[in-house]
């Protein structure tokens, strides 16, 4: 891995700006399971053993965020730390605009990156040379891949972790005949419950709560938030959210229009809540094929979000953005999240996605 950051980033002040004598290991996931729990594993080996990523304990700021809204953070840096760890958070624009605004800034110090989504993947030798960042990407689950890496260089983590890493990596379908091995049902619907309520209501605070209970050896101490019993206010989130979602998703199958093999839900105006990816997977259980839902994002931009099975949604997302429709592609296999802009015809787009889809089955999805 090249270490040399590229010379097209012009560093502020090079030189002069160095760690501060307090900065610390700074951890930044994602919202869902998967976030979480790697960024409770990574705080854990950190600040609780004082292993990983720096030698000796280290006092851990963790923050969380999305592939879309990660460039924000890069306008409240105002110090540089020994080390960042990217968790879970598939590579975009604004993953590139983090980055690139932090190395501007001045800081030099280590940049690791644990990811498992094709879009960083796909791009690991540019966020390395361009950015000298360390990537270990792998299919797994994030929080799999990061539990396995520590574990290969001799460091013990509770059996809590793991425990909770293979719940996580259950639910998002990875197969392996180990993962259900002392995972009973409680602990996926707990880990699925954590991910909804963290991505309905976005509070910092709460996510931040769970990372340090997770990454608490002792099973039974609650996180200290301000809400009463965050579990169980988790759970009962989780199952309004469910109700609501499914509701919503009914009447939208039942407008979905057909363009071949795929239906396509125009939800423009109908949905303006967080957790349209849940939504696309509602309407794809409904329906029972694969679709294709579109929603505002903001005034000026759209989402085009593709729920499949047998990896058709990426496949189709990269049919379409070779066109020129679609730019900024993030998800798995079969999850495609991607953005149009607003000058967004959608007369064209659902032509382009039915030729799109006779163009994917070609290439053996269907």
């Amino acid at each position: 891995m090249s270490t040399k950051i590229d010379t097209r980033i012009e560093l502020k002040n090079r030189g002069e700006l160095k760690v501060y004598k307090d900065a610390t290991v700074l951890i930044i996931g994602d919202w869902d399971a998967d976030g979480v729990v790697s960024s409770a594993i990574a705080f854990y080996a950190q600040e609780k053993l004082g292993i990983y990523p720096l030698k000796g304990k280290r006092k851990v700021r963790a923050e969380p965020a999305g592939p879309r809204s990660i460039a924000e953070l890069s306008q409240k840096i105002d110090k540089c730390w020994e080390c960042v760890i990217i968790l879970d958070i598939p590579y975009t624009d604004s993953v590139e605009t983090f980055m690139k605004e932090y190395r501007a800034f001045g800081c030099t110090g280590r940049i690791v990156y644990f990811d498992h989504h094709l879009s960083t993947i796909e791009n690991f030798r540019i966020i390395e040379n361009r950015f000298a960042v360390e990537t270990l990407l792998g299919k797994s689950a994030t929080s799999i891949i990061l539990y396995r890496f520590l574990e290969g260089k001799g460091i013990r983590l509770p059996e809590k972790l793991r425990r909770y890493a293979m719940a996580v990596a259950i639910l998002e379908g990875k197969k392996h005949r180990n993962y259900k091995t002392n995972i009973d049902n409680r602990m996926i619907k707990l880990v699925a419950s954590i991910s909804k309520t963290l991505n309905k209501v976005r509070d910092p605070d709460l996510w931040k709560a769970y990372v340090k209970w997770l990454a608490n050896p002792l099973p039974t101490e609650p996180p200290k938030v301000k809400i009463e019993n965050v579990v169980q206010n988790s759970l009962e989130l989780s199952k309004k959210a469910d109700a609501e979602a499914k509701r919503i998703a009914m009447e939208l199958a039942m407008s979905s229009e057909r363009l071949g093999y795929i239906r396509f839900v125009d939800a423009r105006g109908k949905w303006k809540k967080r957790g349209a990816t849940a939504l696309a997977s509602q309407i794809f259980r409904i329906v029972g094929e694969p679709v294709a839902l579109l929603i505002d994002k903001d005034e000026e931009s759209f989402l085009l979000i593709i729920r499949s099975s047998k990896g058709l949604a990426m496949t189709l997302a990269r049919i379409l953005a070779s066109s020129g429709l679609l730019e900024d592609i993030g998800g798995h296999e079969n999850v495609a999240v991607s953005r149009l802009s607003s000058s967004l015809d959608i007369n064209k787009l659902k032509e382009a996605i039915r030729r799109g889809v006779i163009e994917a089955i070609r290439y053996g999805h269907h």
